[in-house]
């Protein structure tokens, strides 16, 4: 009896695993390229599965519109550099995303894949992108790696809500990223030249990451987690990243991080910020540089601004990390602080061992005091402020105003509760270093000496041995950043060049 008994449970055993294990599916790689199985990357999305390889296999050119619904890897072989790009007018992106969950597109193993939305400059069409990315759900990951992004004019990436479509057949998704996209090794170039602006609408704005925001009931991109690392957005018109922009929407629980990037622009500012609850940002060793704009319009945007238009509606609060980070804005057209936290109540700052450059040598008297100013704290309570081991160089005005330029502002009313620390800092300007109502820290540079760059004109940031500032700071090395800006990174990004 007890040996049938025995039969019995080893043969129910063996055919539970027998049944389960018939229910495996191996994944599939699905070659893509003119001599190949599949002559489209759609086709072969089409007839992919969750998990499956799409691997592109020469340098082509893709005129296609790829809708990605399930988890795939799609990734080009090493040494090939195929193009996808869309010749539909009408369609807002190259690649959408909605419910890529687990999924990634490109890699740096294989070859660089361009994503061309395939506007010229002059074209005024607004919301076309690379790619709108909806559908990441919480504690799912989407990754875009070894990409080159151009042709766009709203965004080269946009994380938002996806709408329903026919041509090509998309499924609406309610919400944008809840969960993480790590985005690496990406280029975002609008291939803007400065001497193309010529107002605020012409050639259209374009940002490269937009991070849309919402309305409570929406959550659109509540919660979202976005990497950012070795990634270059350069030559566009507008926001090098935005963050919710918008005075009738706001986010939630976002974090951002950015580690050896370069985000410049032509006009606007590298990093803005808007209505933002509980908000994170935390970056290494990246440059941002602002634009400004040669028309009044572009005159008022910091390098990397926070500004809250509802602060009563929607609570604006957050931390911002800056370690190794240098801060400019263009020369020449750059009209605001460097650094400008203005309705931002509860909106924290650290910023240790960066360089913050505020040259506005081709400035006028006409432009805002704010142009005065390296970093401006403006009207709001509550603030933890950290500064420490920093080269903060202010403003060289040519104007009439030169002999008004600040470092460091506080504005004097409205800012109860804000906490200054203030600790190894050199900040070097034609004014005071200081407004009057901050006081020094006791191992700041005083009096300020001029950080003297090597090479400030090809992006050489570290100073000059004879410059004074090779003292030791709160960690026991120099201040500042101290190196040639980006140039660790990667053989892969070899070619990077603000020049």
């Amino acid at each position: 009896m007890k040996l049938t008994l025995l039969k019995r449970i080893g043969l129910v055993a063996l055919m539970a695993l027998v049944t389960s294990s018939s229910f495996v599916a191996t994944a599939a790689e699905r070659l893509v390229g003119a001599s190949q199985t599949y002559s489209t990357i759609a086709a072969a999305i089409e007839a992919a599965a969750d998990g499956d390889t799409i691997r592109i296999t020469d340098s082509g050119v893709y005129t296609e519109t790829l809708v990605i619904n399930k988890r795939l890897d799609i990734v080009a072989n090493a040494g090939q550099t195929p193009t996808i790009r869309t010749a539909a007018a009408t369609l807002s992106s190259v690649i959408t995303t909605t419910g890529a969950n687990g999924g990634k597109f490109g890699s740096i193993d294989g070859g660089k894949i361009t994503v061309d939305r395939n506007q010229p400059n002059s074209v005024g069409t607004a919301s076309l992108f690379c790619f709108l990315v909806g559908g990441i759900d919480t504690g799912q990951t989407y990754t875009i790696e070894n990409v080159y992004c151009t042709g766009f004019t709203t965004s080269a990436i946009a994380a938002d809500q996806v709408a329903a479509s026919t041509t090509p057949p998309i499924t609406a998704v309610a919400y944008g990223v809840r969960g993480t996209l790590n985005i690496n090794y990406v280029e975002m170039d609008k291939q803007l030249e400065a001497s193309e602006l010529v107002s605020a609408s012409n050639p259209p704005i374009a940002t490269g990451l937009r991070i849309v925001g919402s309305n409570t009931s929406l959550q659109i991109n509540f919660g979202g987690t976005f990497n950012l690392l070795y990634t270059k957005i350069h030559r566009i018109n507008s926001h090098g990243i935005v963050v919710n922009h918008s005075s009738s929407s706001h986010l939630q629980n976002i974090t951002i991080n950015l580690n050896n990037c370069e985000i410049t622009t032509l006009q606007h500012g590298a990093l803005t910020l808007g209505n933002n609850t509980n908000l994170t940002v935390n970056a290494n060793e990246t440059l941002f540089l602002g634009g400004g704009g040669p028309a009044a319009a572009h005159s008022s945007w910091e390098c990397i601004r926070y500004s809250s238009n509802t602060p009563a509606t929607y609570n604006p609060s957050g931390n911002i990390n800056l370690t190794r980070c240098v801060m400019m804005l263009h020369p020449e057209r750059g009209a605001q602080a460097v650094i400008g936290l203005r309705v931002s109540p509860n909106v924290n700052l650290t910023m240790d061992h960066c360089d913050v450059i505020a040259p506005l040598g081709g400035a006028t008297s006409t432009l805002p005091a704010r142009a005065r100013n390296a970093i401006h704290f403006m009207s709001s309570t509550d603030r933890n402020i950290t500064l420490t081991n920093n080269i903060i160089y202010g403003p060289e005005r040519n104007d009439t105003n030169s002999t008004t330029t600040q470092g460091i502002v506080l504005d004097p009313t409205g800012v109860e509760n804000n906490v200054v620390t203030l600790n190894h800092n050199n900040v070097f300007v034609s004014g005071t270093p200081y407004s009057a109502n901050l006081t020094p820290g006791a191992n700041e540079i005083i009096p300020a000496k001029d950080p003297m760059y090597l090479d400030r004109a090809n992006w050489d940031f570290r100073t000059d041995n004879g410059s004074g500032l090779r003292t030791v700071s709160s960690t026991g090395g120099p201040i500042g950043t101290d190196r040639i800006f980006l140039n660790a990174v990667p053989v892969e990004l070899s070619t990077f060049s603000l020049q």
